[in-house]
C-alpha cells in the first residue's frame, strides 16, 4: 500500500511538471541565487531587495543601503544631520517612483 502512494505521488509530481513546463513558466515563480558580491556588503543580513530598470540591484541591509551594478558595490550611508537622520543605517525598504528615482526606508530608534 505504502508503495502505491509513493508511486501515484511521484506520477502526480511528474504530471505537475509536464504540465507546467508545456504551459511555460508561471509569472510568480521565483528562483533564489546567492548574492554574487555578498563580501562587499557592510552586513551579510539583507533586510530588503530591490532591482530598478536598468537591471541593478539594490539591498537594504542593517549596515545600509547598497547598490550593486554587477561589477562592484556601492554603498550609501546617511549624512548625519541632527533631529533629522536616522539614528542608524538599517534600510528595511527600498523601491523606485515612476520616474525611476530610488527610495529607500529606514527604522527609528526609540532611544531618544
Amino acid at each position: 500500500m505504502h508503495r502505491s502512494i509513493t508511486l501515484f505521488t511521484l506520477l502526480f509530481a511528474l504530471a505537475l511538471h509536464v504540465s507546467a513546463t508545456i504551459a511555460g513558466t508561471p509569472r510568480n515563480s521565483v528562483t533564489i541565487t546567492r548574492v554574487p558580491l555578498i563580501d562587499q556588503l557592510p552586513s551579510r543580513c539583507i533586510l530588503t531587495i530591490y532591482q530598478d530598470r536598468e537591471g541593478e540591484m539594490w539591498y537594504g541591509t542593517e549596515d545600509g543601503l547598497c547598490r550593486d551594478n554587477g561589477h562592484g558595490v556601492k554603498i550609501y550611508y546617511p549624512v548625519k544631520v541632527p533631529g533629522v537622520s536616522p539614528d542608524n543605517n538599517k534600510i528595511t525598504c527600498v523601491t523606485a517612483d515612476g520616474l525611476g528615482h530610488i527610495w529607500f526606508g529606514t527604522t527609528r530608534s526609540e532611544e531618544h
